[in-house]
């Protein structure tokens, strides 16, 4: 299994990238009730402002999409500044969690970080226990306040925590 990173070309991916997006919803939709047709209108309406408000903060970030061999099973959206990394998105289809593909790319991403010395932040749905527990295994920490009750929870990883997976 050979893991690639891919540049994303936003407008002609967008078929690919919706679905992505709708698998980060699923859970959260099927609670809904909605009939399909209101649910795939509102992902995409929520798909598009987001892609939006990406692009508006930060519009230097590195879009790639994640390649395991020649098919793509993800997305990683990341912004470098001189303070550090931030993961902006990083989503992988449902089917491959559990192979190894998030531990691969993010321990590329901090032995990267770690030879320019800077850390790498990022945030955590708070009902994503998996994400969590991968990210705390490769060394990263809840920062901030105890934000247990935000739908998200920023994290953080910096250079001297380098993990050994």
């Amino acid at each position: 299994m050979a893991i690639t990173l891919l540049a994303r070309q936003a407008s002609a991916d967008r078929p690919f990238g919706l679905a992505l997006y709708a698998s980060t919803r699923a859970g959260e939709l099927a609670a809904t009730g909605w009939p399909e047709a209101v649910k795939q209108a509102f992902l995409g309406q929520q798909f598009d402002l987001r892609e939006a408000h990406y692009a508006r903060v930060y519009p230097a970030a590195k879009d790639w999409w994640v390649m395991e061999d020649s098919t793509r099973v993800g997305r990683l959206l990341m912004a470098e500044d001189p303070d550090g990394h931030t993961v902006v998105d990083f989503a992988l289809l449902p089917q491959t969690h559990g192979r190894g593909i998030g531990t691969q790319l993010l321990c590329r991403l901090q032995a990267q970080a770690s030879h320019l010395g800077v850390p790498v932040h990022l945030h955590v749905a708070a009902d994503n226990p998996g994400a969590m527990r991968l990210y705390m295994r490769l060394g990263f920490r809840f920062v901030g306040d105890d934000d247990r009750d935000r739908l998200y929870r920023a994290m953080c990883w910096r250079p001297e925590e380098l993990v050994a997976v």
